[in-house]
């Protein structure tokens, strides 16, 4: 018995593990588990310190500049233009050496020719190259249009300063030039001739780059449009015996620059046989009879010369070359492409013509542009035109004539009318 007790002990020690067996990887492991823990704790203590870094970063001068351009653009609306300059003065010397600046080129010439600055108008117009890429802080006031309103206001002080200040002949000009063009905009007639004589008087300017670049920009009001209206379209001679006159449809598309007028025009209509009569073509016999309906297509275009181009009205004569075609419609019911050349035609041909072009102005939409005064930019008006053309080829010996005409349309136009 006792040899089958220890026997039975010896089995249940056997299968009681006192020693387990050594896992070699679990070191390991825990290193990586513990490694990857400090890399987070670094990587969040790292973004906690940008974090509260940013916070606590605070550009005064931006804050600043943006409070004072917004006082400025205040007093100079009440008029109160040393306390402008005072704040001019202040905002441009604490961003003297700052990566934006309180004022861009432009608002500095202006704000210092409403203050009449004139030593430091003449130095940046001497310092064009150097200053004309400076730009303001992000997210300041827009004080250009204050700027403008402000010239405006004030020009004729501003140019009896400028007369009576020490600056030589030529920048005395080139101000003047500038604050006249401020004021009337598009409608200065005599900017492009005082900016010839300019030129022609300093050729070797030491304003150069500025004048290129900034001021001299010669005038031109351009301006397309879209236009769509009805007319008449008369006959005359053997034609008009053979075909009554009729009401057009017309399309135009023009394209306006300074005294220049150019016209692509469109015009159907349907004119009417006063008189019956037969033709025969290869296929058959085809009988025509009164007010019985041809087809008349005209296109081409119109090029003239204002006499008259102002605000409100345009008068000019042009000159018209086209192409046109008065044909029969007996075929379009069926394949007219296959039958066209079998359609009576009574010419198919170029036109020339002369006409007088007038378009009166209903209204106009205004947009303040900040860079140049406020100029249309689009409008709506009423043109008509009238004029004669004359067929230079017909098919139909016995239906020579020409082809006067009237026509009215609505307008809808781009640019400066």
């Amino acid at each position: 018995m006792m040899v089958t007790k220890n026997k039975i002990s010896i089995n249940v020690m056997s299968k009681i593990n006192l020693f387990p067996k050594f896992n070699i990887k679990q070191p390991f492991l825990s290193i990586k588990f513990v490694l990857f823990i400090l890399l987070l704790m670094f990587i969040n203590k790292a973004n906690s310190q940008i974090a509260d870094e940013i916070k606590s970063f605070d550009d005064g001068i931006e804050f600043t500049v943006i409070k004072g351009r917004r006082f400025l653009k205040k007093e100079l609306s009440n008029g109160n233009y040393t306390k402008a300059n005072e704040i001019y003065s202040y905002l441009s010397k604490i961003t003297e050496y700052q990566p934006y600046s309180a004022f861009n080129y432009i608002e500095g010439l202006y704000i210092n020719m409403i203050v009449n600055n004139w030593d430091r108008v003449e130095l940046l117009m001497l310092e064009y190259e150097t200053n004309e890429f400076r730009n303001s802080y992000p997210n300041s006031d827009v004080i250009l249009l204050e700027l403008y309103n402000t010239i405006i206001r004030k020009s004729e002080d501003i140019i009896n300063s400028v007369n009576n200040s020490y600056l030589d002949t030529q920048s005395k000009r080139l101000v003047i030039i500038l604050i006249d063009y401020i004021k009337k905009g598009y409608t200065n007639k005599s900017y492009n001739k005082d900016l010839s004589l300019y030129k022609k008087e300093f050729k070797n300017s030491k304003y150069r780059k500025l004048e290129k670049e900034f001021v001299f920009k010669p005038i031109i009001k351009p301006a397309v449009n879209f236009s769509l209206g009805s007319g008449f379209l008369f006959t005359t001679g053997d034609l008009s015996k053979k075909f009554a006159g009729s009401t057009t449809g017309n399309v135009g598309f023009d394209v306006n620059i300074n005294k220049l007028f150019t016209s692509l025009c469109f015009n159907n209509s349907y004119l009417k046989l006063n008189t019956p009569f037969i033709y025969e073509n290869e296929l058959d016999t085809l009988y025509f009879d009164k007010g019985e309906g041809f087809s008349y297509f005209d296109a081409g275009v119109k090029v003239g010369y204002f006499i008259v181009r102002n605000k409100r009205f345009h008068l000019t004569p042009y000159f018209s070359i086209l192409g046109s075609c008065l044909e029969s419609t007996r075929y379009d019911s069926t394949d007219y492409k296959k039958y066209k050349d079998y359609e009576c035609k009574v010419f198919n041909s170029f036109m020339y013509g002369l006409g007088l072009h007038t378009e009166l102005k209903i209204v106009d939409i205004s947009q303040k542009n900040l860079f140049y005064p406020s100029s249309p930019n689009t409008y709506f008006s009423v043109k008509i035109e009238a004029g004669y053309n004359k067929i230079y080829k017909f098919k139909d010996s016995s239906a020579k004539g020409d082809t006067p005409y009237i026509t009215c349309a609505l307008v809808i136009g781009f640019g400066t009318f």
